[in-house]
Parts: structure tokens; C-alpha cells; sequence
């Protein structure tokens, strides 16, 4: 992605004498020889010129030009901190606890997505995730929220929760690769995701209790 070829041989000025005396070496010819070889010898200075050879007029160097730009770009948006080659950034972590009406918490380890290049990537592309895994969204303000699951091989379980914590409503099983929205239906701060079935089989229902060092920060004072 990354590199440029070796210039050309400078045409410095010894040079062009070595190739002024070779062109004209030999017999005498006519006035018409003589002219045309000096032209000849014109058009190949020319040619060698430095600044023609490296001018953005010059087609060659357009062209080089127009495919290295876009390539450091690239080299330089991967090697942003926070991202892997693949795409899929490298999200902070925590620990999460749902806390059931009869008593029983359950715990798991969770990435952030709280910025927008994180919330849009969300699970995309995954082929699996734990059981103790997730995925906590914040979107930093309380609101009505919806989602999809375009491009998401694995199918969900979506808590969506307030901002003090509670679980205002559950999509559970959400269809892999679907694009019909899956609406909150309530206004939420953060949307959890955890593999399909966790909230049946961990008997996990709305007005549950969720609790993690980032709804912590959020909570109401």
C-alpha cells in the first residue's frame, strides 16, 4: 500500500554534454542532417528535463499521484489507534450485572459502544459470542431507539434500559441478517446485547435491574 519507485537517472548537465557530444559526433552532413540532428537533440533535453519529468502535468505522474494519495489515506486510517485491519474496532471493556426480580444477579463482561462508528458497527460480522458476552450501547442521551440486525450472523437478545438501569422492554432472538427494525418501544439511554435465549434461560424480564461502571456514570444525581 505504500511506496514510491525509484526516480529516473538525473539528467545533470555533464550528462547532457556526454549526450550533446555523442549526438554530435561523426562527419559534417548536409544543412538539412545537421538541423534535423539538433532537433533531435532538443527534443531529447527536453524530454529529460527535470521539471518536465516530474511536472502533475506529466500523464505518468498523474496517474502515480492519483493511487498514492488514496493509499496513505488508507494506511493511515488503519493505523488509527483503536481500529484492527479487519474493520472491527477494539472496544473498552467491563463488567455487567443483571439483577432478576427473585434475587439472582448474573454476570457478564461486556464491550462499550458509545460513540457512533461503535454503535454503528455494533455486532456485525461476528460468528459467535460467550454466553457471559455483550455488547452495551450508550447513546448518551435518553430517546427512542431502533435497531436492525443487517449484516449480524448471530441472533440477539436486545435489553433496552433506562438511564437509571431498569429494563424498559426485551426483543429476544432477533433474526440474523434481518433488516426490519427492532424498535425500543420506550425511551432508554443504553441497549444491551447478549446471545438469543440468554434472557429466557436466565429468566431475565422487564423491570430487571442492570448495573455497570458506565450506567453508574449515567444515573440520575
Amino acid at each position: 500500500m505504500r511506496h514510491t519507485p525509484p526516480s529516473l537517472a538525473d539528467p545533470s548537465p555533464t550528462h547532457n554534454a556526454s549526450l550533446g557530444a555523442s549526438l554530435g559526433a561523426g562527419r559534417a552532413g548536409t544543412g538539412a542532417g545537421a538541423a534535423a540532428r539538433a532537433l533531435s537533440f532538443r527534443t531529447i533535453q527536453s524530454f529529460l528535463a527535470p521539471r518536465r519529468l516530474f511536472s502533475l502535468d506529466f500523464l505518468p505522474a498523474r496517474l502515480f499521484l492519483s493511487r498514492l494519495v488514496p493509499a496513505l489515506l488508507l494506511v493511515v486510517l488503519v493505523s488509527l489507534p483503536g481500529t484492527a485491519r479487519d474493520g472491527e474496532l477494539t472496544l473498552r471493556r467491563e463488567a455487567l450485572s443483571v439483577t432478576t426480580a427473585a434475587g439472582t444477579t448474573h454476570r457478564f463482561e461486556v464491550e462499550i459502544a458509545d460513540t457512533p462508528a461503535a454503535r454503528s458497527r455494533g455486532l456485525m460480522y461476528r460468528e459467535a459470542l460467550a454466553a457471559d458476552a455483550g455488547m452495551l450501547f450508550d447513546f448518551k442521551s435518553d430517546g427512542q431507539v431502533a435497531f436492525w440486525m443487517k449484516n449480524t450472523l448471530i441472533p440477539l437478545d436486545m435489553l433496552f434500559i433506562e438511564r437509571g438501569g431498569r429494563i424498559a422492554g426485551i426483543a429476544e432472538n432477533t433474526v440474523p441478517l434481518s433488516e426490519a427494525l427492532v424498535p425500543s418501544g420506550a425511551v432508554v439511554r443504553f441497549v444491551l446485547e447478549v446471545p438469543g435465549g440468554t434472557s429466557a434461560a436466565l429468566g431475565i424480564g422487564i423491570g430487571d435491574r442492570v448495573d455497570s461502571p458506565t450506567i453508574q456514570d449515567a444515573a440520575p444525581r
